[in-house]
């Protein structure tokens, strides 16, 4: 009898374990450690789409806590960017996200494509250089975008697809910017995005098949993409690498969604706690809209990195060149005059809102006369 009442109680008790909220999931039988993280509230994702919803989830479960600080929204006359859902103070961290959500030469060196570019001795990031790392880091990119089951997958699909940069325009658009050096600049990208591609993708085809990196997945159009949104989306840190503290190119969840401002922020990498931390060093109240500096630049830089352009600029200029040649009357005087100010042939100057600095104007002044 005795053990019959035990397998009674025994029932009743999975029965409403089943029952209650949560049902038997939501008991840790097992004593399990491990558990899922619980959210404090259930966040208000109203508007967003199930992509992004996904991706929300998928930085939680992995020790992303955004949500109780932020929620994603449509800015009017910006688009996506971060709202407080709590105030801040100046020199409070914002956010902190794991190391193992990065993206970073090391996880691309790990990847099947750094294991191709080891095997066909293409520089992969161990010199420390940025364009060795911006390739690599863009193949895998590339890679982990167009493979649906990647760690990384809930990220790839939230990805901007449509970049602003005149790297991406058409002819009748670059029209528009034609004779400034912003045009030039970028018809520069365009060739040198090309090069790259040209002499990287096809060895990389012929050794390991179009299975490996399929033909449409690899395309110019896809690897200018890959390659911009690196160039626009990616942090320079430093963190302990192959033994030591160097700088490092990074890819990082969530961080990337800071709408810029003309504010006072910062970030680093803690290499102890093993995150990417960012800090604002100005107050922010619940329901504000929160900003990342991306630096002092101006706007033709804006532009080709990031696809927009600041009005009222306060860093703003236009890059004036000035030169003349060896057959030139009176070349020889000029350079000497020249080098006496300080000033080369051919220097760039920066032409600001209240006009070139007394230096550049002199120097004009001698290659005119």
């Amino acid at each position: 009898d005795g053990d019959r009442k035990s397998l009674s109680c025994w029932f009743v008790f999975v029965i409403l374990a089943t029952l209650l909220p949560g049902g038997a999931d939501g008991w840790n039988l097992e004593g399990d450690d491990t558990a899922m993280p619980q959210r404090a509230d259930t966040p208000d994702r109203t508007g967003l789409s199930s992509e992004m919803s996904e991706f929300l989830d998928w930085a939680f479960e992995n020790g992303l806590d955004f949500e109780s600080r932020f929620e994603v929204a449509n800015i009017t006359g910006v688009g996506r960017g971060l709202v407080a859902r709590r105030d801040f103070s100046a020199g409070d961290m914002l956010l902190a996200v794991p190391k193992a959500l990065l993206i970073t030469p090391q996880t691309a060196q790990a990847s099947e494509m750094g294991r191709m570019f080891k095997a066909e001795r293409i520089p992969d990031c161990r010199s420390g250089t940025f364009e060795e790392c911006n390739n690599l880091l863009v193949l895998h990119l590339l890679q982990i975008y167009h493979d649906k089951s990647s760690f990384w997958a809930p990220w790839m699909r939230v990805l901007p697809r449509t970049l602003g940069s005149p790297v991406f325009w058409s002819e009748e658009e670059m029209r528009e910017i034609e004779g400034s050096n912003l045009h030039d600049i970028a018809e520069g990208w365009r060739d040198k995005i090309a090069e790259v591609h040209r002499s990287l993708v096809p060895r990389l085809q012929r050794a390991y098949g179009e299975e490996a990196l399929p033909a449409d997945a690899f395309s110019l159009p896809e690897f200018k993409w890959a390659y911009m949104t690196v160039y626009a989306r990616a942090f320079d840190i430093e963190m302990m690498a192959a033994g030591r503290r160097q700088r490092q190119r990074v890819l990082s969840p969530l961080v990337d969604m800071f709408n810029h401002g003309d504010v006072k922020s910062s970030y680093k990498f803690d290499d102890r706690k093993g995150q990417f931390e960012l800090y604002t060093q100005q107050p922010y109240s619940a329901g504000q809209q929160v900003l990342l500096n991306y630096d002092a630049k101006n706007n033709a830089d804006f532009l080709l990195q990031y696809g927009f352009v600041i009005p009222g600029n306060p860093h703003d200029y236009v890059g004036v060149v000035a030169a003349v040649g060896p057959e030139a009357d009176g070349y020889a005087t000029k350079k000497e005059l020249m080098e006496e100010l300080g000033l080369e042939i051919g220097q760039s100057h920066s032409l600001y809102f209240d006009g070139l600095p007394d230096q550049a104007l002199n120097g004009l002044r001698i290659l005119c006369a």
